[in-house]
């Protein structure tokens, strides 16, 4: 049976952190934990990649992490879908990346499978909801969540920063797509990385691109 360890950060969540505890507590499969880390509670902020960084380090590696920001929530049977792909093939490192809807009813942009393991060098795809072994994301560099502008952690991007070594580590045959949308994107909030920090994600995103890939793991 998969363990599943939920794991949600946020900033200034207090309208939508409910909501998401919520969702995973309603869950139609339940052998999970839910840990939470709400930034900014002191004066200072330390960012997604910290704090997510922080909690997943206490997770058992046989353990299946899904990464939940605090302003978004799941569908309801998510985490079933989820563990039916991992029950069916025990040799998956990473599924799921999978499919999402956005709250405003647009369409969303991200969602798609990969058909090559060049994952720096293509589309990004490998979004919500993004499921993987806690034994994968052990493997990553400490000095792959850091980075621009002064060698800190990063302050946007950490999905780019874990998954693409994640991917890269795992390979194509050992990662899944989930194409039914099982997780909600608040789009609404004026917190998106996008419209607060556009210029700063991309710079990132363009030095995380550059980066030297990691090995497949044999």
């Amino acid at each position: 049976m998969v363990r599943f360890e939920v794991l949600s950060t946020g900033y200034r969540c207090d309208d939508t952190i409910d909501r998401c505890i919520k969702s995973v507590q309603e869950q139609t499969y339940q052998n999970v934990t839910h840990r939470w880390k709400v930034d900014g509670e002191g004066k200072e902020r330390f960012g997604k990649m910290f704090n997510f960084f922080n909690l997943a380090k206490q997770v058992p590696g046989d353990h299946v992490i899904c990464d939940l920001d605090l302003d978004d929530h799941l569908e309801p049977d998510a985490l079933e879908t989820v563990a039916k792909e991992y029950e069916a093939n025990p040799n998956l490192l990473m599924t799921t990346y999978g499919s999402y809807r956005m709250e405003s009813g647009r369409p969303a942009r991200f969602n798609g499978a990969y058909t090559s393991d060049k994952f720096r060098g293509l589309a990004w795809r490998g979004t919500h909801l993004k499921t993987f072994k806690a034994s994968l994301f052990h493997k990553i560099k400490i000095e792959s969540f850091k980075g621009p502008p002064d060698g800190g952690w990063l302050m946007v991007c950490a999905d780019l920063a874990m998954m693409w070594p994640m991917m890269e580590i795992a390979g194509l045959d050992r990662i899944k797509f989930i194409d039914k949308p099982i997780y909600i994107y608040n789009d609404l909030s004026d917190l998106n990385d996008h419209k607060t920090q556009g210029a700063m994600q991309k710079r990132v995103e363009k030095w995380l691109r550059s980066r030297k890939p990691y090995k497949r793991l044999k």
